[in-house]
């Protein structure tokens, strides 16, 4: 999926979503498997697995930025474009580089 195939898809670094998760401003959706979401996820995500992924099952807070992330990038294009087909039309933001750039960065990872 192009970044501008859907002007609403933006692409923010894990640094700007970590910006906007430490003013408690986003919605944080794990798109990986369950295998990978117990070894480490970020502390408050959502986990809904690309593999049963329903965007029904997106529950949103209106104040908050949706963030769709997985393990490098690419499943998380595949759950936006689902978002999209739907209907959803407000901003979704993908995670460039997913949980790969947000540990290499240091970040927090929980397995609670």
């Amino acid at each position: 999926m192009e970044s501008n195939s859907y002007p609403n898809v933006k692409f923010f670094s894990a640094e700007e979503i970590k910006k906007l998760y430490d003013k408690n401003e986003v919605t944080i959706i794990d798109v990986r498997e369950k295998e990978e979401w117990d070894k480490g996820h970020i502390e408050g995500a959502k986990f809904i697995p690309l593999s049963s992924f329903s965007p029904a099952q997106v529950k949103l807070d209106n104040k908050k930025h949706l963030v769709i992330h997985c393990r490098s990038g690419r499943r998380c294009g595949i759950a936006s474009e689902q978002m999209i087909q739907s209907g959803y039309t407000k901003e979704i933001i993908r995670m460039k580089g997913g949980l790969i750039a947000w540990s290499e960065l240091g970040y927090k990872i929980t397995t609670k």
